[in-house]
C-alpha cells in the first residue's frame, strides 16, 4: 500500500511539473508579445503612464486582468480600450499565468523626477498619522482583495 502511494505521488509530480513549466513559458511568451510594449518584459515599465507590475501580488494582478475582460456578456468592471483589447483573447489560465509571471519578477524602483514633490512625500511619510486616522479604525485603509493578509469578513469588500 505504501509503495502504491509513493508511486502515485511520483506520477503526479511527473505530470504536474512539466505542465507548470509549460504554463510559465507560455506566460513569459505572452508577456513578451502582448504586455512588454507598455509594461516592459519584466514588468518594470519606464513610461510614467503605465504602472510597474513587477513583484505585485499575483492575486491582485489576476483580479485586474479579469476586471478588464467582459464576463458573461456584461460590461467589464474596469473600462480601458487598451487593456480590454489586450485581455480579449486571454484565457483564464493565461491570465493566471501572467499574474504569476509578473508577480515573480523583481520590482526596480525608479528615482523621482520631481525632487520637491519627493521631499514633500518623504516628510509626510515620516510624520505620525493624523489622530482621525487612528481614532476611527473603520476609516483605515482596507485591503482591496478579500482574503488578503489583514482582511477579515468585516473589512473585506463585498464580492
Amino acid at each position: 500500500m505504501r509503495q502504491l502511494l509513493v508511486l502515485s505521488a511520483v506520477c503526479t509530480i511527473a505530470v504536474v511539473l512539466p505542465a507548470a513549466a509549460q504554463d510559465a513559458g507560455k506566460a513569459q511568451g505572452i508577456a513578451a508579445q502582448v504586455c512588454a510594449a507598455c509594461h516592459a518584459p519584466d514588468g518594470n515599465s519606464i513610461a510614467p503612464a503605465n504602472p510597474k507590475i513587477a513583484g505585485q501580488f499575483p492575486e491582485y494582478l489576476h483580479k485586474q486582468l479579469r476586471d478588464f475582460k467582459p464576463q458573461a456578456g456584461k460590461k467589464p468592471a474596469r473600462e480601458s480600450a487598451v487593456m480590454m483589447g489586450m485581455v480579449a483573447n486571454l484565457s483564464e489560465v493565461d491570465m493566471k499565468g501572467l499574474a504569476t509571471y509578473y508577480g515573480g519578477q523583481s520590482l526596480r524602483p525608479a528615482a523621482a523626477s520631481d525632487k520637491e514633490l519627493a521631499a514633500a512625500g518623504q516628510k509626510l511619510r515620516a510624520s505620525p498619522p493624523a489622530p482621525a486616522a487612528t481614532a476611527r479604525p473603520e476609516r483605515a485603509c482596507r485591503p482591496s482583495i478579500p482574503g488578503s493578509p489583514g482582511s477579515t469578513p468585516s473589512t473585506s469588500p463585498p464580492s
